[in-house]
């Protein structure tokens, strides 16, 4: 290091941590934690509470190696030499800032569903993107309350609005995800993160349980793909506050038969024998427990808590399905159009179990050779789906739009009547 002091004058140390030192100070206290441990009962990092924390702090040749544990995260953390400086200017560095945990836990589910109830009055962090150094970050075991998310690796390069996030992975009991994210500040000092990538997986109901649900589905393939942005830093991702867009693509799999309180309220949503029982369709030659289907797809356009489903489909043997319309996670508010198309030559029984005393089974098969390739057209019923998902109010409002009329007229008729509340019988 050059000085502008006199020879023979004490030049300055040029240990990390002491190049901004005035000459003759004392060592300071940094010098001294070479090969130290510590436990630090409550500390606070840029306004995060971290609790208690023990550290232990160690000098290699051009930075620190910092070991931390406490309960948001264990792990190392590399500290280059300007981390101990003036820290000024970090987003100019070149040199990364590296982390290495073992874990991190960073919210409960109670802290989540708290962000969720008090969506108007949640505030983001107070920190800037603007602030931060180059990261080179690796999470072993990323948790998000009861959830796992498994492990995570990204760089984070500085840009002109904030932080750049490339080469994001994780990877958990099946589930990979891939993507880049931006975590930016305008002008007038809002903070929000993008992020665009795609999730994959064998099996769906492996993605499921990774989140934290019951299965009520498996699949040989699952992909969905995500542009998504939302207030505040990465940390912050809530589903009420979310706003973008996401497709689904599930192919080869079957329903399972779980109780929809096990499943809870929004996979619950997902329970294919719930759902025939409340369309008042019974199938009388599938199994019990499951349902084969060939694919699941669609769209949906979030919007802060709001499912925008657009032309969601299921394809399968028994059963075709498309749905249009709102969920109100926040409220479990339906408010969709569910149409549902069935190849009546299974032995399938219709809402209108009998037919003028003719099975429904047999005025099918007189039906389908009478109008061949309209057979679609003749065995779809339009649903009105609202209500919650705990109480859905499902009803028919179209159905058998060119099927002959007293069939049309059988299956409105059961649907009245099953709403209407059973006679009691009076007991003389």
């Amino acid at each position: 290091m050059q000085s502008d002091q006199e020879p023979g004058a004490e030049q300055p140390s040029t240990e990390p941590g002491l190049s901004s030192l005035p000459p003759n100070t004392p060592r300071p206290l940094l010098t001294l934690l070479d090969n130290s441990e510590l436990r630090v009962h409550d500390l606070t990092l840029r306004g995060f509470p971290l609790g208690q924390t023990d550290l232990r702090l160690a000098k290699r040749r051009d930075h620190w190696q910092l070991w931390l544990n406490n309960d948001l995260a264990t792990g190392k953390v590399v500290l280059p030499r300007y981390m101990l400086e003036s820290m000024q200017n970090l987003n100019q560095q070149a040199q990364p800032l590296v982390i290495d945990l073992e874990r991190l836990h960073v919210a409960t589910g109670n802290e989540v569903e708290k962000a969720s109830l008090e969506r108007e009055h949640w505030q983001p962090a107070d920190v800037s993107p603007t602030l931060f150094p180059p990261l080179q970050v690796a999470i072993d075991q990323f948790t998000v309350g009861e959830a796992q998310f498994g492990r995570w690796t990204f760089l984070a390069q500085p840009v002109t609005d904030g932080m750049l996030v490339e080469n994001l992975s994780a990877a958990v009991d099946g589930v990979t995800l891939i993507g880049t994210a931006r975590w930016s500040e305008s002008e007038d000092g809002n903070r929000t993160t993008r992020f665009q990538g795609v999730a994959s997986a064998d099996n769906a109901a492996d993605a499921i349980k990774a989140m934290g649900g019951t299965p009520t589905l498996s699949s040989k393939s699952a992909d969905i793909k995500g542009n998504l942005s939302w207030p505040g830093a990465p940390f912050e991702f809530a589903l009420p506050r979310l706003v973008g867009d996401v497709s689904v693509k599930l192919k080869d799999g079957v329903f399972y038969n779980v109780s929809s309180n096990a499943a809870g309220k929004l996979w619950g949503a997902l329970n294919f024998e719930t759902l025939m029982r409340r369309l008042q369709l019974n199938f009388e030659d599938l199994s019990e427990s499951e349902m084969v289907y060939d694919e699941i797809s669609g769209k949906i356009k979030l919007d802060r808590g709001i499912l925008n489903l657009s032309k969601m489909k299921l394809n399968s043997p028994a059963i075709k399905m498309t749905a249009d319309g709102k969920v109100d996670i926040e409220h479990d508010a339906l408010d969709m159009d569910l149409d549902v198309t069935l190849p009546v030559t299974r032995n399938l029984v219709l809402p209108a179990a009998v037919i003028g005393g003719v099975p429904a089974a047999a005025t099918a098969y007189v039906v389908e050779k009478m109008f061949g390739e309209q057979f679609d057209k003749l065995t779809t019923i339009k649903y009105d789906v609202k209500g919650t998902f705990d109480q859905p109010e499902i009803k028919v409002k179209d159905s058998f739009s060119i099927i002959p009329k007293q069939v049309g007229e059988a299956v409105m008729r059961n649907e009245k009547s099953s709403q209407e509340p059973p006679e009691q019988e009076v007991t003389p």
